[in-house]
Protein backbone atom coordinates (compact mmCIF):
# COMPACT_ATOMS: atom_id res chain seq x y z
CA UNK A 1 0.00 0.00 0.00
CA UNK A 2 0.71 3.67 -0.59
CA UNK A 3 1.99 6.18 2.01
CA UNK A 4 -0.97 8.03 1.00
CA UNK A 5 -3.72 5.22 1.75
CA UNK A 6 -1.97 5.04 5.25
CA UNK A 7 -2.76 8.39 6.19
CA UNK A 8 -6.52 8.25 5.21
CA UNK A 9 -7.07 5.22 6.98
CA UNK A 10 -5.23 6.72 9.75
CA UNK A 11 -6.86 9.65 9.56
CA UNK A 12 -10.53 7.73 9.67
CA UNK A 13 -9.00 6.05 12.36
CA UNK A 14 -8.46 8.88 14.76
CA UNK A 15 -11.37 10.61 13.77
CA UNK A 16 -14.10 7.66 14.16
CA UNK A 17 -12.53 6.13 17.32
CA UNK A 18 -13.54 9.08 20.04
CA UNK A 19 -16.79 9.49 17.65
CA UNK A 20 -17.56 5.71 18.22
CA UNK A 21 -16.68 6.01 21.83
CA UNK A 22 -19.18 9.70 22.52
CA UNK A 23 -21.88 7.38 20.50
CA UNK A 24 -21.57 4.79 23.42
CA UNK A 25 -21.20 6.80 26.01
CA UNK A 26 -24.65 8.49 25.03
CA UNK A 27 -26.28 5.37 24.42
CA UNK A 28 -24.93 4.15 28.09
CA UNK A 29 -25.65 7.22 29.81
CA UNK A 30 -29.33 7.02 28.24
CA UNK A 31 -30.06 3.35 29.60
CA UNK A 32 -28.13 3.69 32.97
CA UNK A 33 -29.32 7.79 34.44
CA UNK A 34 -32.61 7.49 35.90
CA UNK A 35 -34.20 9.99 38.49
CA UNK A 36 -36.81 9.44 41.13
CA UNK A 37 -39.92 11.83 40.60
CA UNK A 38 -39.87 14.40 43.20
CA UNK A 39 -43.07 14.64 42.63
CA UNK A 40 -43.38 11.21 44.68
CA UNK A 41 -41.49 12.01 47.50
CA UNK A 42 -42.81 13.07 51.05
CA UNK A 43 -41.26 13.84 54.26
CA UNK A 44 -42.36 13.94 57.08
CA UNK A 45 -43.02 16.64 59.55
CA UNK A 46 -41.85 15.53 62.92
CA UNK A 47 -38.92 13.14 61.90
CA UNK A 48 -37.78 14.01 58.52
CA UNK A 49 -37.33 10.97 57.18
CA UNK A 50 -38.09 11.60 53.65
CA UNK A 51 -40.24 8.20 51.70
CA UNK A 52 -41.60 6.95 48.52
CA UNK A 53 -45.41 8.34 49.23
CA UNK A 54 -47.62 5.04 47.47
CA UNK A 55 -49.37 5.93 44.02
CA UNK A 56 -53.01 6.69 45.07
CA UNK A 57 -52.79 8.14 48.53
CA UNK A 58 -54.56 10.74 49.10
CA UNK A 59 -53.43 11.98 52.75
CA UNK A 60 -50.26 10.04 52.74
CA UNK A 61 -48.60 9.42 56.59
CA UNK A 62 -45.37 8.76 57.44
CA UNK A 63 -44.00 4.49 57.69
CA UNK A 64 -42.59 5.40 60.87
CA UNK A 65 -44.37 7.82 63.17
CA UNK A 66 -47.94 8.30 61.25
CA UNK A 67 -47.63 11.71 60.98
CA UNK A 68 -48.50 13.84 58.44
CA UNK A 69 -46.19 14.63 55.36
CA UNK A 70 -45.50 17.08 52.87
CA UNK A 71 -44.43 17.27 49.67
CA UNK A 72 -40.15 16.75 49.50
CA UNK A 73 -38.29 19.90 48.39
CA UNK A 74 -34.64 19.33 47.66
CA UNK A 75 -32.42 21.77 48.65
CA UNK A 76 -30.21 21.47 45.41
Amino acid sequence: MQLSNWILIYSLAILLIPLAGYVLFIIRDGNIAWELSHTRLGRCTSCQRVFLVKRHALAPRCPRCHAVTVTYLSKN
